[in-house]
């Protein structure tokens, strides 16, 4: 996983004086064995009365976001079982193929 860029969408303080920040991502998924590459973007966003609580959730969630959205890319053996509920790692293919 590389993460290519991050940026800051929005920081605003709403009427209860919490943090509400959005952040976007886009990574880049690289496929050791094969080599193949997908690429996807991703956003998130979070409310907290510590702006580096905020900050922290809604950057980690956009890089989540992207990274799922990236993987979907390589298809249903590989990404798309990454939204089934009962994915474990120890279950991932080993292949694209």
């Amino acid at each position: 996983l590389e993460v290519k860029e991050t940026r800051r969408e929005s920081c605003e303080k709403d009427d209860r004086q919490r943090h509400c920040v959005s952040y976007t991502s886009l990574v880049r998924v690289t496929h050791r064995q094969s080599g193949a590459f997908k690429e996807d973007c991703g956003a998130g966003d979070s409310t907290d009365k510590s702006l580096a609580t905020a900050v922290n959730h809604a950057l980690k969630a956009s890089v989540t976001d992207a990274l799922k959205r990236a993987v979907r890319h390589f298809g249903d053996k590989l990404g798309n079982s990454l939204y089934d509920g009962s994915f474990s790692i120890s279950k991932a293919p080993r292949t694209l193929k």
